[in-house]
This record gives structure tokens, C-alpha cells and sequence, in this order.
């Protein structure tokens, strides 16, 4: 068994790397480099399903604030992009190698610099984690990753930039969600925002959930779990529980 696993990393070209957020030792199948590559690559596939939106007061509100945010964060080994997608949706997600997304709709939904810091804080943190990445791994194979992060294209490559754009959208588990946002908290407490607005917005956010219909991608399905994630945060930040934060699970 172990003599195959050795074969495993050698051939697939793999290592394994300590990853601060998490505080684990992973294996990791593409280097930085790779990853901003593939990164970039879905960025353009994102564009051009999702048209940008160029309204210039919600690009300075998002670019302000997430330019303080990148300067607390711990991931140094790659440059981050923000835009904003022309679409009512309250969504927000993040592709590897700090690519960030936030539809119109959240930019409308959010109250306050405050809130927009914790849900930009929550992505970066899925950055710095490598959730992506990881997810992608597993979802797609070290082959066919490799094959999307070059700039070589294979007949499966648009299928491959479909699944993985797929497996983005998807959920994330909930031992991912939770420590996205303890990072996200802590990165906007340390960039001088209020981080008991996360609390706030994920209130909001539940309230308005309940009254709407599923989407086919919306913040409900890539952010699950928001009763429980208030609960979680409320003990991060030393908040009082009360009953209503334990229903819905």
C-alpha cells in the first residue's frame, strides 16, 4: 500500500504542503503558477456566460474594501481580482487562484462596508484555504486539472471547463463554510471593520432565503447551512446563543 501511494505521487506529480488556514499537512496536485492559470481560464469562461456589471460606485465600494482585506490575509503566492456580475442574484464565489466574484444582487442586499467586508472576507478565505482547488481535485481528477490549468486544449477541455465550473457552484462542506468564515471574521475585525455585521448579514440573509424559491445558483446553495453558521460565529465572537439560532437545522 504504501509503495503505491509513492508511485501515486511520483507519477501524478503531486506534494503535499502546510496549509496555514487549516493547519494541515494536504496533498496538493498543481503548483500556484498552475492554479492561477486555471483560475484565469475560468474567469473567462464565467465572463462569458455572466456579463460585468461597470457601475462605478459599486467597483470603488468593492475594490475599497477588498483592497484593505488583502493586505491582512496570509496568501502571498498569488494577485486577487474582484468584479462584480450584472445579475440580481445575491451570490458570491470565488475561483482558484483569486479570481472573486459578487453578483449585483449582494452588492444591492449588502447595508454596510461592515457586512460586504465579512462576505469578501469569506471568499478570500476559500482562497487562502485552497478549498477550490481541493474541491476540484477530487471532482475532477489530477489529469484532466492539469490539462485545464496549461495552455494546451484537449477535446474534453470545454466539457472540463464546464464540470469544473460546475463543481464550484456546488456546496462546499460544512467544515469548509466554518472555517471561511472564522477567517472571514478575523480578516475583517484585522482590515478595521465591525465583524459582528457578519452576523447581521447572515440574519438578513436567512429571513430573505426563507421567502424565496431555490435558484439554480444562488448564495443558499453554494453557502449552505446559515442557521448553523450564525451559532458557529456567535461562539467565535463570544456572542450570547439563543433559541432561534438552533432551529432550521
Amino acid at each position: 500500500m504504501i509503495f503505491l501511494v509513492l508511485i501515486i505521487l511520483v507519477l501524478g506529480g503531486c506534494a503535499t504542503e502546510y496549509n496555514p488556514a487549516t493547519g494541515r499537512q494536504e496533498l496538493i496536485f498543481i503548483s500556484s503558477s498552475q492554479e492561477v492559470n486555471l483560475g484565469r481560464r475560468l474567469s473567462k469562461k464565467v465572463e462569458e456566460e455572466f456579463k460585468l456589471c461597470k457601475d462605478p460606485q459599486y467597483l470603488e465600494r468593492l475594490y475599497k474594501v477588498a483592497e484593505r482585506l488583502v493586505k491582512v490575509q496570509s496568501r502571498e503566492d498569488i494577485v486577487y481580482h474582484f468584479d462584480i456580475l450584472d445579475k440580481d442574484d445575491i451570490n458570491a464565489f470565488t475561483l482558484p487562484g483569486g479570481y472573486i466574484y459578487v453578483f449585483k444582487g449582494l452588492m444591492e442586499f449588502i447595508k454596510s462596508d461592515d457586512e460586504l467586508a465579512f462576505v469578501l472576507g469569506h471568499e478570500i478565505a476559500h482562497n487562502v484555504a485552497k478549498h477550490a482547488i481541493k474541491k476540484l481535485q477530487g471532482y475532477l481528477g489530477s489529469q484532466l486539472l492539469l490539462v485545464l490549468s496549461t495552455q494546451a486544449k484537449s477535446a474534453g477541455f470545454i466539457q472540463g471547463m464546464e464540470l469544473a465550473l460546475r463543481s464550484i457552484f456546488s456546496s462546499y462542506s460544512r467544515e469548509d463554510e466554518f472555517l471561511a468564515d472564522k477567517l472571514g471574521v478575523q480578516y475583517a475585525k484585522e482590515a478595521g471593520y465591525n465583524p459582528c455585521a457578519s452576523i447581521e448579514f447572515l440574519m438578513r440573509l436567512h429571513s430573505y432565503q426563507m421567502k424565496q424559491p431555490s435558484k439554480s445558483i444562488s448564495y443558499f446553495r453554494t453557502h449552505p447551512y446559515i442557521p448553523q453558521r450564525i451559532s458557529a460565529l456567535k461562539k467565535e465572537l463570544g456572542l450570547p446563543l439563543d433559541l432561534s439560532d438552533f432551529m432550521n437545522k
